[in-house]
């Protein structure tokens, strides 16, 4: 090597000294600026990937959203003329947005490339700036114009957003719909006053069903009820036809009632539709509001009911008007009474007093300044019925002495009752009657056995039949129209107090025989016809004084005339049949036609026990009858064979015409025997085998203590009633009033 080059070598860039260099030096390199170039670039590109890294963990991180869940559901609402579309929140955080794309036409999918061009509407929502339902769930509106009658796809997703980076999600809210509207939200409205019903009919729309809601509110705006859902009361769902629907409401249904006095009825329909990811309703349907007048009417109807023991109740619909006035036919003035008058404030109800038993009534309840609009029949509703039989107020007879229970079901004895002794029934319970047997403090009440007690069958079931006690005024026993000597137009013994002041009679039944006698009479007037009660309990005295009248007329003739008897009218009047005397008859001989033995006994072929019975008789227990028919419409007696009363053999019942079975058979098929001897005699043979009964010997009376409605009041052995006096009664003195009601 040179020297030369060796000094280079250890003074140049070797770190060796050299001499002096020949020529220009070469510059010497910049080690430490190359050194923070490479730097510069390190820290760049490290600042990239950072930045790139920081962008991957913002867009796939922060950014990352799942979209809305699997059952996540659109609500839009039809209201106002505009639809509202809301969706639940998806974060708690508010820097979330939203974009709601909607699309024409249905099952529209976004992810197609034409899919934009169908786009009608895109908007994007900060949700911080979305306003919040009661529900707590997003709302945004669009205009009516916009939607109506479009088919359209729904589309909604969560986007979220950092600084200048947004990401949208990847499960959006896809719902189709066909906002169809109807030709007319209007609703007609068809009340039935009547019925009390209300139809609503308006054109169909797009939703699947629709519902009717009810609010109900004060004139003054104060809500009645506390509504659910929507403020509304949801009543029913609409029947669909094809282009209307229609639904019926009625108050009797249990939904709802009839508005009060300044209520006022808000109805609401609302069209509902539901698919998987969407929940319609249409609330642009005009709402019907409706007050108490809408659903009254100016006709009046009325309902009827019966207590069971002949105390109606009148109930009917309110109508237009000023109040009612409710009315009582009276037959014998041909007019109406008025019993009652109602302002329309009052309660509509009206009860009658206990009504007679087995009587036509007619009532009618009249609505009162209706206007003119509203005709008589209209505003007027008469009702006619027929009450029924009824042992409460009856007079009964207890047929032996009996105990006195304390209530309808004990075995506590706290007293007895006398045979033949009046009482008023109180009450019908358990089998047993309520009876009270004076008013002193010593005085007992409580309750006797119905079975054992006569009931005066006038008061028991009054006008299902027709009584003539003849033997209580002008007896009727003849031999086929001969007078049977002292018997014939007397009152026989024990009958004296049958006949009544008031004209009308006193006619004890055993009570179990009573109630079937009136199965047998409603059967009657089923075919026409009533019967003609004329003996019914008989005293063993007057059957053995009519037992031996008869006896000892046997070997007498008969007088030249026949028998000729009065009328109850005439006898009230005053007017008494003249009585055939025995002494005043001749001694028949043997070959006369003309004796009582020929006429009663056919000439001894006949036992004259066969035909009076010389012992006891089914009467004097309380379980016989005498009776005959009338025909209901003419009110003539039926012809039977004989005369009613005739001691003859022509009175056997093998001798019986048609109207004489008819009788027979309807008292047959209620269980009554019929006697072979008399036509007109019926008695109840199981109950008089079944039951230990006692022939009784004196007659009955009504005197006693009497009870009805008002309270009570004594009356005497006539029928008539202490009024506005003092009486001794007993030991005791009782004052009663003007009314004739015992005085408090």
């Amino acid at each position: 090597m040179a020297k030369t080059d060796i000094l280079r070598s250890e003074n140049g860039v070797d770190g060796f000294t050299s001499g002096p260099a020949k020529g220009p030096e070469a510059p010497k390199p910049d080690w430490k600026e190359q050194i923070n170039v490479w730097k510069l670039i390190i820290i760049t590109a490290s600042a990239v990937m950072v930045l790139l890294v920081f962008h991957l963990i913002i867009y796939f991180g922060v950014l990352s959203t799942p979209g809305f869940a699997n059952d996540s559901k659109l609500t839009m609402v039809h209201e106002d003329n505009k639809y509202k579309l809301s969706w639940k929140s998806m974060r708690d955080k508010y820097d979330d947005r939203y974009v709601v794309k909607i699309y024409e036409g249905k099952n529209v999918n976004p992810k197609n490339s034409d899919s934009e061009s169908k786009v009608i509407y895109t908007s994007e929502y900060m949700e911080a700036d979305i306003p919040r339902n009661d529900d707590n769930k997003l709302e945004v509106y669009f205009l009516n114009e916009f939607l109506k009658d479009k088919e359209v796809t729904i589309y909604v997703d969560s986007i979220k957003h950092f600084g200048y980076m947004s990401r949208a999600g990847k499960k959006p809210v896809l719902a189709s719909i066909n906002l169809a509207e109807p030709a007319t939200y209007n609703i007609d409205v068809d009340i039935n006053e009547e019925t009390g019903s209300i139809t609503f009919e308006t054109g169909r729309g797009s939703s699947g069903f629709y519902s009717l809601y009810l609010e109900k509110k004060t004139e003054d705006g104060v809500t009645d009820n506390q509504p659910e859902g929507n403020g509304i009361v949801r009543l029913d769902e609409m029947n669909l036809e094809p282009d209307s629907m229609n639904l019926e409401m009625n108050f009797n249904n249990g939904k709802i009632t009839m508005p009060e006095e300044g209520e006022l009825y808000t109805f609401y329909l609302v069209g509902e539709y539901s698919e998987d990811n969407l929940s319609y309703y249409d609330f642009n349907y005009n709402p019907i509001v409706l007050n108490r007048e809408n659903f009254l009417t100016g006709k009046v109807s009325v309902c009827v009911s019966n207590d069971g023991n002949n105390r109606y109740t009148f109930t009917w619909n309110e109508t237009k008007g000023e109040g009612y006035k409710i009315a009582l036919y009276d037959s014998s003035s041909d007019s109406w009474v008025e019993v009652a008058d109602l302002s329309d404030e009052d309660a509509r109800f009206y009860k009658t007093p206990k009504l007679l038993p087995c009587k036509e009534y007619r009532y009618r309840v009249e609505a009162v300044g209706t206007g003119e609009d509203v005709s008589e029949e209209e505003r007027i509703n008469e009702v006619t019925f027929k009450t029924i039989p009824s042992a409460e107020y009856a007079t009964i007879w207890p047929t032996t002495d009996l105990k006195i229970y304390k209530d309808s079901t004990s075995d506590e004895v706290i007293g007895t009752v006398d045979a033949l002794q009046a009482y008023s029934v109180q009450e019908e319970k358990d089998g047993r009657f309520l009876i009270k047997t004076g008013m002193t403090k010593k005085s007992k009440e409580g309750y006797i056995d119905s079975n054992y007690c006569m009931i005066n069958l006038p008061e028991y079931m009054g006008g299902l039949c027709r009584y003539d006690i003849t033997n209580s005024y002008c007896s009727q026993y003849t031999s086929q129209g001969y007078a049977i000597p002292s018997i014939s137009g007397n009152v026989l013994k024990g009958y004296g107090d049958c006949l009544l002041d008031d004209g009308t009679f006193v006619v004890p039944l055993l009570y179990p025989c009573a109630k079937k006698l009136a199965m047998a009479a409603n059967l009657a007037a089923e075919q026409g016809y009533v019967f003609r009660i004329t003996d019914a309990y008989t005293p063993y005295k007057a059957s053995e004084q009519l037992f031996k009248a008869a006896s000892d007329a046997l070997p007498y003739s008969v007088p030249k005339k026949e028998f000729k008897g009065v009328s109850l009218k005439k006898y009230r009047d005053g007017k008494k049949a003249s009585v055939t005397e025995l002494s005043s008859l001749k001694k028949a001989d043997s070959k006369s036609k003309k004796s009582y033995e020929s006429l009663m006994l056919n000439k001894g072929k006949v036992k004259l026990s066969t035909l009076i019975s010389d012992k006891d008789s089914y009467h004097n227990y309380g379980v016989a009858l005498d009776m005959t028919l009338v025909n209901i419409e003419t009110g003539d007696k039926e012809k039977m064979q004989t005369d009613m009363h005739d001691m003859s053999y022509k009175s056997f019942s093998e001798k019986n015409n048609d109207s004489a079975n008819k009788l027979k058979a309807l008292m047959e098929n209620a269980g009554f025997t019929s006697a072979k001897s008399k036509w007109w005699m019926f008695y109840d043979k199981d109950i008089s085998d079944g039951m230990k009964l006692s022939g009784l010997n004196d007659g009955v009376s009504v005197e006693g203590w009497k009870k009805d409605d008002y309270g009570w009041r004594y009356r005497k052995a006539d029928g008539q009633y202490y009024t506005n006096e003092t009486a001794k009664i007993g030991k005791h003195k009782y004052t009663f009033g003007e009314n004739s009601y015992l005085a408090e």
